[in-house]
């Protein structure tokens, strides 16, 4: 944090004796260690605390995660059960196709163009 050398360090100390003086500079000292004690705690605390908060967030998404990682491993184990039985049938191209068709597809996301065009249909404008 501080990057003192001895004599830095030393005439720090004898800055320390001359402003405060050899009869009050222990009490100080004390009272800066007592400072410093109460300051780390209080970062202790703090971090302690946000630590519990990212975990309450971050608990749920582990477990879907792994979840949906199970999914994967699962249809991947299905998708290779399918494999083998259309290799053992003599099959494999068109039953491997007839998965893949079976298969849902997600609708690609609206481009702008569609957007437009819908909203055209709606109001009865021509864009």
């Amino acid at each position: 944090m501080f990057d003192f050398n001895s004599w830095e360090f030393l005439a720090l100390g004898v800055a320390a004796i001359l402003i405060f003086g050899p009869e009050r500079l222990p009490g100080m000292i004390r009272k800066a260690g007592e400072y410093y004690a109460q300051l780390q705690s209080v970062a202790h605390t703090f971090r302690q605390e946000l630590e519990s908060e990212v975990g309450e967030v971050t608990g749920p998404l582990k477990e879907a995660a792994a979840d949906i990682s199970s999914a994967g491993r699962d249809i991947a184990d299905t998708g290779r059960e399918v494999s083998e039985l259309a290799i053992e049938a003599g099959q494999p191209d068109e039953a491997v196709e007839a998965v893949v068709e079976e298969q849902p597809t997600a609708d690609p996301s609206p481009t702008p163009a569609d957007v437009t065009a819908t909203d055209d249909k709606e109001t009865g404008t021509a864009g």
